[in-house]
This record gives C-alpha cells, structure tokens and sequence, in this order.
C-alpha cells in the first residue's frame, strides 16, 4: 500500500551495506506518498526527467497475476495511460518469464556464494526453515551452469534494451496477488515467492528502475502496478508516480 522505487543498479553507492548478490543489489526506498518519494530521489539521484515514449503493457507478466489481480489494477492501468497515453501489448519473454527467473535465480545463487560461501563455512549459522534450503541450493551451483546463465542474461538484456529504447515504459503488476498470509505452509510461500520472482526479476536482469504505484485493492487489501523503464531512467519514473499521485489529491 506504499510507493516504492529500485533504482538503476550501480546508480547508489552501496558502500556500508550489507551485501547479498552484488551483481543485483541496489539501494531502494519506500514512501506513504509519491511526492516524498521524488523529494528522496531528489537527493539520492539529482538528475532531470526524461519525457515518456511508448507505453508498454507487459502481457505475460499480467498473465501471471491472478485473475482477480488483474482486475483489480484495471482502474491504476487507466489512470497511467490516460496520463501517458494508449498501451501497447508485448510479450516481454518469448520462452516465459518463469524462464528468465530461472537466468535470475542461477546468477543470484552464485553470486550469494561467492560472497558469503567463506563466512557460513566458518561459521555455520543456523538458518531458518526457509532460508536454510536455499543457501543449500546457493551451495550446489555449477560453474558450467553460471556460465551458460550469464550469456543468456547478456540476451535478456539486449531484449529490455530494445523494448525499452526511446524512454518507452513498461506496466506491469508488482507481484501477482495480494501478500500471502503469515502463517500459510511452506510449500505454498514458496510457490507465491517463485511466482512474484517471475516477474520481479525482468527489472533486476536488465539492471532497470522499477517504481510501484499503490493504486489497486483486492479483498480489503493493497496490490500494486509497477512501471519499469530503461537504465538511468529513475527520474523518469518518479515524475510519472509524482504526476499521478498530484491526481489522487497528494500536496506537494
């Protein structure tokens, strides 16, 4: 039910943080309205805002939202195109996005490991239910397999490169349902995770800015449309949720 932004990768200094898989971290912030979160990016960024080309409206990615999902961010889509103007469908990934997260979840392994591989071998720490099975999995990762993964990373970035040249946007939904319930068993938060991660992996491959605009609401609760646009675009990004946020009363 917030705003939210991941910068372009390599756009914040991450010197400080603690890192996960560097060759995808990235500094992000969250904020109750659009107009603080621009005011943030103002500091953190201090370029100017490219004028928006095409509209993209990411099919597969809706496909992969539940249906009631995707009705309800049927109104945030038309508060974004009657701003930016009529979408365009396109098929981000000709072979699926669970395959582009499969790219994703390899290369993220691999580099978790090669970060973390000397500090858990030391210290073998006690992980939780969840977080201990996959650091098992980040363990088992083949050098062959990486290889094979970052040359297709260098094909998917091509791919967003050209769909996203001439400052066009992509739309998108966040994630593809509301959030999961706390308490739900394992095997079905993982499937919720593997899911959203199909679609919140197309920004952290191609290294591109993502903002989520809090427009929607599903059962009582918030679900989000995201708009993703090409490397360096932030400012881009946070004049469109800037703008948008102005039209639902937000002061600036």
């Amino acid at each position: 039910g917030i705003y939210g932004i991941r910068p372009t990768h390599g756009r914040i200094s991450l010197d400080g943080a603690c890192p996960l898989a560097p060759i995808f971290d990235t500094c992000g912030w969250f904020a109750r309205d659009a107009s603080l979160l621009a005011q943030i990016g103002d500091v953190l960024l201090g370029g100017t805002a490219a004028t928006p080309g095409r509209v993209l409206l990411a099919q597969d990615a809706f496909a992969l939202a539940l249906p009631g999902a995707t009705d309800a961010l049927a109104p945030a889509l038309a508060r974004v195109t009657a701003l930016l103007g009529e979408a365009e469908p396109v098929t981000v990934s000709h072979e699926g996005l669970p395959a582009w997260f499969d790219v994703f979840r390899v290369l993220q392994y691999d580099d978790i490991w090669t970060t973390h591989r000397a500090w858990v071998t030391r210290v073998r720490p006690k992980f939780g239910p969840q977080v201990g099975p996959r650091f098992e999995a980040v363990a088992q990762v083949q050098p062959h397999e990486v290889a094979v993964m970052r040359g297709r990373r260098e094909e998917i970035m091509a791919r967003l490169d050209g769909l996203l040249a001439d400052n066009a946007v992509l739309l998108l939904p966040t994630v593809p349902d509301i959030a999961p319930l706390l308490r739900l068993p394992p095997a079905e938060t993982v499937a919720f995770r593997e899911r959203a991660l199909a679609m919140l992996c197309i920004a952290g491959l191609g290294g591109l800015p993502q903002v989520n605009l809090p427009f929607g609401t599903l059962n009582g609760c918030p679900i989000g449309l995201s708009i993703i646009a090409a490397r360096g675009n932030d400012e881009m990004l946070l004049d469109i949720a800037t703008r948008l946020g102005a039209g639902q009363g937000e002061t600036h």
